[in-house]
């Protein structure tokens, strides 16, 4: 019996591990499991060592080099693969969360000794458990860790089965030829153990990522051990000789005797299941440096080229705006072949790097025999602390602390495609890394220790420098595109270079979390104006600009808004007078200038800009002061022209009546111009200079033109500056405002119409038994052929002599409110709000907002529903129609009858109403058209149930089905029942179309 200090520390243990399981299932461990266990052995101490006797066989080392210390033992060199085995300098991470784990004793509630082991041991507590001579226990977690005081398998040929789980021993001991059988994946934490005794096998029919052994103590297996699976030891391992293992071995002291043989498949690494003791081996810290080039615009400011990590901004010198060809939304042009654009790096980005990993992503198609990335220069201009370049075709070139390596890549590098290019180092080891495959690796090339970069301006990207931060040559500089550059302060692995070359290749972050795009924010217009107005009527100052101007119009002739527009609402016009007046806004467009807008629209115009119809301007007649903004051509392209001058003419045809982006702008100095579509310079022209003196004052027309109509069509966003844009920022509103949002990438609110009237739709009876469903609409306009995108709380309430009862809904244009009545009398539905007009209310034959609750009636049942969908004309119903004849019992819907009854049914006509059109069938026998009704035959059976066979609706259109029935007999005898469904459309099977 244990006492009850222990029972308390038991207990403390199970909080403990629970919360320790809780905290690393959700959070991402900082260490990556592959970094536990990188070679076949390894130790996260200084002073660990390796002993190898004579005879070893390990595997999978990287040119024999082991995360260890070795010590050879014999008289013969250990070989790993074939070359001498080797301390490779390198020390592993530990596993986390171990001391908590160990310092937590066991449970309270634990079994007893020796429970029956004839059947498997569950989830729980387990204070001594013995295996005895060929007896077997089998232990399934049930996704519960098992706790085991004493595990005392030492009876010669016994076995331990462990399901899919973590198990925590006290203290394990093992009998001769004893077997460990591992069913799914498997951790076990064990205390202290006893394996000292000769052939143990351990999950020998199993695959190493199924096991991980941890232990606390040594862990020492005697001869001819079998073992699959991964070990970690806070002290001590010994392999006694011979053995067997496919394993990893992580510990303080590693002794592997003679004739035993380790071999480790690091893909096992990725597979197993280590419990959140360290992270996926996919798992990426952070990277010390991020460049994305995803700015809108270098301004040669200092840290204008930003790191996303936030350490090291670069600075821009000569580039160019970003551009839109990029991997993930924009990149860094250093296109131009000269000396003068670069980016400055801040030297902590480099200095004290030792291990490390480059990864960015190029585009060129210049094939010379140096092309430079990176360049970084250490105590003086002849050391190259490090360096990157591309050489010809096929080559990437590294020097790292004035040691150099060229390796080769079996793809094409300068085919003018976007290439991702990782190099990694370790010591002296460095590997190439295209599209996420690797290419090649050297060892003992480059020069190792740790890079010290002592000065500000050594480091640049782009050119190769003679000179800190200076002296480049044509002959050197990089000719293309970069992007998404990041140097890591750890060798990467294999897999997780894979990773981010997929991430980044689907457009995400290099960790897999979502990139969002860039929008750029276009310059401040002085006038703004989106045409989301309800609609125009000629009043003063109704158009309105939304910039800080507020130099509002109005509208001239019928032109009003329509709610189709490229975002919200949009302005149109028929071509036939009209026009928006807006005075004075020729002095935003008499010099160097800039119109932005969307157009829509089928027309054709004229070829010569003054007969033409066209956005704005103005025809001086006779002379040559005048402008012609957006005038279409006879065959339907737009054009800007300065007074006789040339003018610059899309390619894009825009009678296409589909909607365009369109940027037009006027350098007045210049007399250049130019035509943008769909954020895409395709023309430009010298046209001619000076400023326009003739006024105007119209959007929709040039006035004094000669043409015989105004521009017809649709118009929105029109925006005016008062310089000339560059080509970033129209790229910039054209995608912001495709998006539907603002022309600076803010989000747009549609602003919504005012609701014109609400409308109640019910069937006209309610049954007492159940909540009556009532459909409620918010409409814009008399004909509620438009809802309202207002989103509206309000109350519905039914009220009669006897009650009143209230359902409060909130919906957005169509909402449904569920009124349970329990009294059998008439009530008046009533809203809490109204809109500008009254509410109409319909119960499918007339305005009537009276709703009658009865005990007893009617109701129709579509498969399991008593909603009927809609339906297709001239075929039987998807489900089984039925109606069901219920009362109200004690507050619930029961059956009423039962056998055959002669029903009234009948269909009414919706809309479009009246009483003409095709029949409603039954069983091939056509039904009345409401008010008139057909006796129809029905079997009712089993909950007051009667199928409606085979019914048809042979037209379209949408319709309702109406019963009523007087009853003969019982408790509701002489009362008739009434019933009607919900109204609900019948669509055309197939629609004809004739050529005439």
């Amino acid at each position: 019996m244990m006492t009850s200090m222990v029972k308390m520390s038991l207990l403390s243990l199970k909080i403990a591990v629970t919360s320790l399981l809780l905290f690393t299932s959700i959070n991402a461990m900082a260490v990556s499991c592959i970094d536990v266990f990188p070679t076949v052995l390894s130790s996260p101490y200084n002073d660990g060592i390796a002993t190898l006797h004579d005879s070893v066989a390990l595997s999978k080392t990287t040119n024999g080099k082991l995360d260890i210390g070795v010590v050879q033992y014999g008289d013969n060199p250990k070989y790993c693969e074939g070359k001498t085995c080797k301390d490779s300098g390198h020390r592993t991470q530990s596993l986390t969360g171990l001391d908590i784990f160990k310092l937590s004793p066991l449970p309270e509630d634990q079994i007893p000794n020796n429970p029956d082991i004839s059947s498997p041991l569950t989830g729980g507590s387990y204070e001594t458990i013995n295996v005895g001579w060929q007896q077997s226990v089998r232990f399934q977690s049930d996704d519960e860790v098992i706790y085991i005081e004493t595990l005392n398998a030492t009876g010669s040929e016994s076995s331990v089965t462990f399901d899919n789980g973590v198990y925590w021993i006290g203290e394990f001991n093992f009998g001769s030829n004893m077997k460990v059988v591992i069913n799914g994946k498997v951790t076990l934490i064990i205390n202290k153990s006893m394996m000292t005794n000769s052939s143990i096998f351990f999950n020998v029919d199993g695959v190493p990522n199924d096991l991980l052994l941890i232990g606390y103590s040594d862990i020492t297996f005697g001869s001819d051990v079998q073992f699959n699976g991964l070990i970690y030891s806070k002290e001590n391992v010994v392999l006694n000789s011979p053995g067997n293992l496919n394993a990893a071995i992580n510990g303080k002291l590693i002794t592997v005797g003679s004739q035993v043989t380790v071999t480790y498949d690091p893909d096992s690494i990725e597979s197993a299941n280590f419990n959140g003791f360290c992270g996926d081996a996919s798992t990426l810290s952070a990277p010390r440096l991020e460049y994305r080039f995803d700015e809108c615009r270098y301004t040669g400011n200092n840290g204008d080229v930003i790191d996303q990590i936030g350490s090291f901004n670069g600075n821009s010198n000569g580039i160019p705006t970003p551009v839109n060809d990029a991997i993930i939304n924009k990149s860094l042009d250093l296109s131009a072949d000269n000396t003068s654009d670069w980016i400055a790096v801040p030297r902590g980005a480099v200095d004290g790097l030792n291990n490390f990993s480059v990864s960015v992503w190029f585009k060129t198609s210049v094939n010379k025999s140096q092309q430079e990335i990176f360049h970084a220069l250490g105590k003086n201009t002849s050391d190259d602390e490090l360096e990157i370049f591309l050489k010809n075709k096929k080559t990437v070139y590294i020097k790292v602390r004035d040691d150099s390596e060229e390796l080769d890549s079996d793809i094409e590098l300068t085919d003018n495609r976007w290439h991702h290019l990782v190099l990694t180092r370790a010591d002296e080891d460095v590997c190439l890394f295209i599209d996420g495959v690797k290419q090649d690796c050297d060892d003992d090339d480059v020069g190792d220790g740790q890079l010290s970069v002592p000065f500000a301006n050594a480091i640049v990207i782009g050119q190769e420098q003679d000179s800190f931060g200076g002296d480049f040559s044509k002959s050197q500089n990089f000719e293309g595109q970069l992007d998404e550059f990041k140097i890591f302060d750890v060798k990467l692995t294999d897999t997780q270079i894979s990773s981010i070359y997929q991430h980044e290749l689907a457009g995400n972050n290099f960790d897999g979390s979502t990139r969002q795009p860039d929008f750029c924010s276009a310059p401040e217009p002085e006038l703004e104006y989106r045409f989301d107005e309800a609609s125009w009527s000629g009043n003063s100052g109704e158009v309105d600009d939304n910039s800080r101007h507020e130099l509002n119009g109005h509208a001239v002739g019928d032109t009003t808004t329509i709610t189709a527009g490229q975002i919200c609402r949009a302005g149109t016009f028929d071509g036939t007078g009209d026009y928006i007046n807006v005075n004075r806004i020729n002095s935003y467009l008499s010099s160097s200038a800039s119109l932005s807008f969307w157009i829509k629209s089928d027309q054709y115009g004229n070829n010569t800009a003054w007969y033409a119809p066209g956005i704005m301007g103005v025809e001086e007649v006779g002379g040559g002061d005048d402008i012609f903004w957006g005038y279409l051509d006879a065959s339907g392209h737009i054009k800007i022209q300065k007074g006789n001058g040339s003018s610059a003419r899309s390619n894009t045809k825009i009678s296409s009546n589909s909607w365009h982006h369109v940027v037009l702008t006027r350098d007045s100095s210049t007399g250049v111009v130019q035509v943008f579509v769909d954020g895409k310079l395709e023309d430009s022209a010298n046209s001619e200079t000076g400023d326009v003196s003739t006024a105007f004052s119209s959007i929709g027309r040039i006035e004094h033109s000669f043409s015989s109509s105004n521009f017809m069509g649709e118009l929105d966003e029109l925006l005016v500056y008062n310089s000339v844009i560059s080509a970033s920022d129209v790229f910039s509103i054209y995608t912001n405002q495709l998006n539907g949002d603002n022309y600076d990438g803010s989000p747009r609110n549609c602003p919504t119409m005012s609701i014109h009237h609400y409308e109640i739709e019910h069937d006209g009876q309610g049954l007492t038994c159940e909540a009556e469903t009532i459909t409620i609409k918010a409409c814009t306009n008399a004909a509620c052929s438009t809802l309202s995108s207002e989103e509206v709380t309000l109350n519905v309430t039914a009220t009669g002599s006897r009650d009143s009862v209230t359902d409060s809904i909130s919906f957005t244009g169509t909402g449904t409110a569920n009124i349970r009545y329990t009294f059998p009398e008439s009530t008046l539905l009533l809203l809490s709000k109204q809109g500008t007009n009254s509410t109409v209310c319909s119960d499918g034959r007339s305005t009537n907002c009276n709703l009658v609750f009865a005990n007893a009636g009617f109701r129709f049942i579509s498969g399991n529903r008593t909603t009927l969908p809609n339906q297709t004309s001239g075929t039987v119903f998807g489900d089984t129609l039925q109606i069901q004849a219920v009362k109200d019992t004690n507050g619930v819907c029961t059956g009423l009858f039962s056998g055959k009854r002669n029903v009234n049914l009948s269909q009414e006509n919706v809309n479009p109403g009246g009483t003409k059109g095709l029949n409603f069938s039954i069983n091939d026998q056509n039904i009345a058209k409401h008010p008139s009704i057909t006796s129809t035959r029905l079997n009712f059976g089993a909950n007051s149930i009667a199928e409606i066979p085979t019914p048809i609706y042979h037209d379209a259109g949408k319709i309702r089905l109406h019963a009523n029935y007087k009853v003969g007999e019982g408790d509701y005898s002489g009362v008739t029942l009434f019933g009607s469904s919900n109204p609900f459309w019948v669509s055309p099977a197939e629609r004809q179309i004739r050529r005439h």
